[in-house]
């Protein structure tokens, strides 16, 4: 039995069409996807939005779901056909962590009061005999 897609944006499960393109890599760039949506009523998909993909296979032992999550980076859609109301999505997704750079934090440091001399009251310390 050849594989399904199951997608999940912002909670709402649409069936996805083959291929499912995606590169987990293993340095410092982000992890990315690309999934088509053929025929659905929503114009357009809003960045940040939360995905979940689902990779269902028929094994022999049973029904396996490999799981990844992402978050839409990028929409493309178009009405076809025109007039119909329902859109084809081209959908390109990267990994969760891209949304953390939208937060900026305060700095904060926390040094010990008395600076950091600590050998002015070390005590030489010997193993306990067994």
């Amino acid at each position: 039995m050849k594989p399904t897609l199951e997608i999940t944006i912002d909670g709402v499960a649409y069936q996805g069409c083959y291929p499912f393109n995606f590169e987990n890599v293993l340095d410092a760039t982000l992890d990315s996807a690309t999934i088509i949506l053929e025929r659905i009523p929503v114009p357009v998909f809003e960045p940040l939005t939360t995905v979940m993909v689902a990779i269902v296979t028929n094994a022999s032992n049973g029904l396996t779901r490999n799981l990844t999550d992402w978050i839409i980076e990028a929409d493309e859609s178009y009405e076809a056909p025109v007039g119909s109301g329902l859109y084809h999505h081209s959908i390109a997704l990267v990994e969760p962590t891209k949304y953390f750079e939208g937060f900026i934090c305060d700095s904060l440091c926390v040094t010990h009061p008395g600076g950091n001399v600590y050998t002015g009251n070390a005590k030489p310390v010997e193993p306990a005999e067994s």
